[in-house]
């Protein structure tokens, strides 16, 4: 088995290393930091956020190797905002359990960078994200049904919180 970088994945570490020392990182104290908002499409415009969402969804459809060499970079950084947790986990939930009308309104806003969407949590809320805490849950009360469980999410400006149906 080669563990070598290939030269596609090669380019994609060094351009996110790139940018993660010039654009990732949270602005320290006394320095101009970026309007909300703006590093996340800024991963948009570079395809991050669409890089493991499927073709048919209007992804790249890149694989697991390729997800891990961008993580590397962008948790070297680190970058404050959720790449996993939003263009990987959610993402991916939603493009392969998400109705084709989920799939079609949230995979291109959050590929674009439009959309925050972000897996939520069943259960209790870690003391620190207690005031995130939300009663409702988006994705089965779309779909008509109610959640018993508190669903809570650790991202409080997303604009979807996925999870599992009960």
């Amino acid at each position: 088995m080669n563990l070598q970088l290939t030269s596609e994945q090669q380019m994609l570490r060094e351009s996110a290393v790139r940018w993660v020392a010039e654009r990732g990182r949270p602005a320290h104290a006394g320095e101009a930091q970026p309007p909300a908002g703006e590093r996340w499409r800024e991963m948009a415009d570079m395809g991050w956020l669409a890089m493991t969402l499927p073709e048919r969804d209007g992804g790249l459809g890149q694989g697991v190797a390729e997800t891990c060499v961008l993580a590397e970079a962008l948790g070297a950084g680190p970058v404050v905002e959720p790449f996993l947790p939003a263009a990987v986990m959610a993402g991916g939930l939603l493009a392969d359990a998400g109705s084709d009308a989920q799939r079609e309104r949230w995979l291109g806003a959050l590929a674009s960078g439009e959309a925050v969407v972000v897996p939520a949590t069943t259960g209790a809320a870690p003391a620190m994200t207690s005031a995130h805490r939300d009663q409702r849950n988006p994705v089965t009360a779309a779909a008509g049904r109610s959640a018993a469980t508190r669903a809570w999410c650790p991202r409080p400006a997303a604009h979807l919180i996925v999870r599992r149906a009960q």
